[in-house]
């Protein structure tokens, strides 16, 4: 942006709900997979040059692209955190533990607000309000444009199946 570039486009290329705790670690796997499909399917690496494990998976000449990339690695070489060692009920355990505990906290921090500092507290909650407005519009314009994406998605699988 500072060299003069400008955005012309957005759009979302996946979405999909909050997992449940036990599919985190596995949905994650999935995601980088995904991720490491779509960088080299639009080819968004930093390097159109060099050599890239996968290079071939872009569709299209790189040379052709009026984009560079900036992605500076290959996905699929990321370590993806989780915890694979635990079953999935020991990973809903251990996030039920963990939302207590936070529910409890924030309740503490709520009422220490409330006794100590209730003028902060009202303007806590004031700018949580307008955020939460903030927040429905852009879910709203994300949905418009994940729409968008899949009609897209959608003529391009139809125009490009086998007869």
């Amino acid at each position: 942006m500072k060299q003069g570039y400008k955005i012309v486009s957005k759009g979302i290329l996946i979405h999909a709900p909050i997992f449940s705790p036990g599919d985190v670690a596995t949905t994650r796997v999935t995601f980088v997979a995904i991720e490491a499909a779509l960088s080299f399917l639009f080819w968004a690496m930093s390097s159109q040059k060099e050599l890239h494990s996968c290079r071939d998976l872009c569709p299209w000449s790189r040379d052709l692209l009026e984009w560079d990339g900036l992605c500076s690695h290959n996905p699929l070489i990321e370590a993806v955190p989780g915890n694979f060692d635990l079953s999935r009920e020991q990973l809903e355990e251990m996030a039920a533990v963990t939302k207590e505990k936070a529910r409890v906290r924030l309740g503490q921090l709520y009422q220490d607000l409330k006794l100590n500092n209730p003028v902060k507290l009202r303007e806590q909650q004031r700018v949580a309000t307008i955020k939460h407005k903030g927040s429905r519009k852009e879910k709203e314009e994300q949905i418009k444009a994940s729409r968008k994406f899949y009609c897209l998605l959608a003529m391009l699988l139809d125009v490009t199946k086998p007869i």
